[in-house]
């Protein structure tokens, strides 16, 4: 979360962060979602690492009508803010991007367009 809101976009787009109270502007916004997986032990021993892993789905969301350059264009901008390998330092966990992000085909859902970026990540603890 901290990375995504170290992203500097021009012009500034509002974040609707999961579980914040956020009321959707009439322009472009970006919408965030965690996503976790299944955690997975890498060896037998009760005391052995644990693989953490998860998406984290970064949307942006513009009103329809004005084509899907503009909102497709923001979505690579998100995706390259999280290139392969990028680190994320957290209290107690250093998460890396595991792999390019994942830019989703444009939706239209109602008055928006909806252009879904797939940020995967794991982590080792």
């Amino acid at each position: 979360m901290a990375r995504l809101a170290a992203l500097t976009l021009s012009p500034v787009l509002l974040v609707a962060w999961p579980g914040i109270a956020f009321t959707p502007p009439t322009g472009t916004y970006l919408e965030v979602a965690l996503l976790t997986n299944a955690n997975r032990n890498q060896f037998v021993a009760d005391d052995s690492t644990t693989e953490f892993r998860g998406i984290l789905q970064v949307t942006v969301v513009a009103p329809s009508g004005a084509g899907i350059v503009g909102p497709v264009e923001t979505a690579g901008k998100v995706a390259q803010h999280f290139e392969r390998g990028s680190p994320m330092a957290g209290a107690t966990l250093t998460v890396k991007v595991d792999k390019r992000p994942d830019v989703g085909s444009p939706m239209v859902d109602g008055d928006r367009i909806r252009v879904p970026v797939s940020v995967y990540w794991y982590a080792f603890g």
